[in-house]
């Protein structure tokens, strides 16, 4: 027996019942419908009577009633990449830089809600052997291997929230990544500056050679690489600041239900 059971209701001073508010499929007897409105209509009873509340709590129920002949539907939000696209293709044109920046916040087994991998992998502050970054598939180690990008500078302890970052570039194409090792412990603050950084909220400096190179507001794409933060804390919403939109990208489980 199958049974789809959708409620929509506002509060009465009566004990209200709308049948039509109910689907059911596959019903095999009638005494399950009859105990199901009993149940329904004993929680209705049960509410606070209409007479007693106030005229703001009045009206704030009936800006959230939906009634029965209201459709649900999905919302849908269409991005288009049009305008990035071209960005794009025009500096890789003009052989212009090209930004990434990776946000990495380190496997922590303390301090994350992960399942623990083993001590060496799962030590938020050990950059050599951590399961993100120094071992043997981490951000650092794969890049470093790898022929088609040089490692031009790495510099140690950027702050107390980040405790490595290093700088590699395309051998055969204008293009750097910047990579950001977080401690662990700071989850939160890697959450937040990776979409701040987005917004055009966050911004850096980093030394290339004998110049100074602004990130951030420049960056063309934004990453972030690890546990899914969004399972362990909450950030206020960020709203973009420069009007400039940029490429990102959300490696973490189930992050398209977080990072959407």
């Amino acid at each position: 027996m199958n049974i789809i059971l959708q409620i929509k209701a506002k509060i009465y001073p009566e004990c209200k019942i709308d049948i039509g508010l109910f689907r059911f499929e596959g019903m095999r007897s009638a005494t399950t419908l009859i105990s199901i409105l009993f149940v329904v209509g004993l929680l209705n009873c049960t509410q606070q009577s209409q007479a007693d509340r106030t005229d703001d709590d009045n009206l704030q129920d009936s800006d959230t009633v939906i009634s029965a002949s209201d459709t649900i539907k999905s919302v849908v939000y269409h991005f288009s990449r049009d305008t990035i696209r071209q960005k794009l293709v025009t500096k890789s044109k003009r052989n212009e830089l090209r930004v990434i920046h990776v946000f990495v916040p380190l496997c922590d087994n303390e301090f994350q809600g992960i399942v623990p991998v083993n001590s060496s992998l799962g030590d938020g502050t050990n950059l050599r052997t951590n399961l993100y970054w120094g071992a043997g598939y981490g951000i650092k180690t794969h890049f470093k291997r790898s022929a088609k990008w040089q490692t031009v500078g790495s510099t140690y302890d950027i702050n107390k929230h980040v405790l490595e970052r290093i700088v590699f570039k395309r051998t055969d194409q204008n293009v750097i990544i910047v990579a950001d090792a977080y401690r662990g412990d700071e989850m939160g603050q890697c959450v937040t500056d990776y979409f701040n950084t987005l917004a055009g909220i966050k911004s850096d400096t980093i030394t290339l050679g004998d110049t100074s190179l602004v990130i951030g507001t420049t960056t063309d794409l934004v990453v972030f690489n690890g546990h899914n933060g969004l399972m362990d804390v909450t950030i206020d919403t960020v709203f973009n600041k420069d009007g400039v939109m940029k490429d990102a990208v959300a490696i973490a489980c189930v992050s398209h239900s977080y990072f959407e």
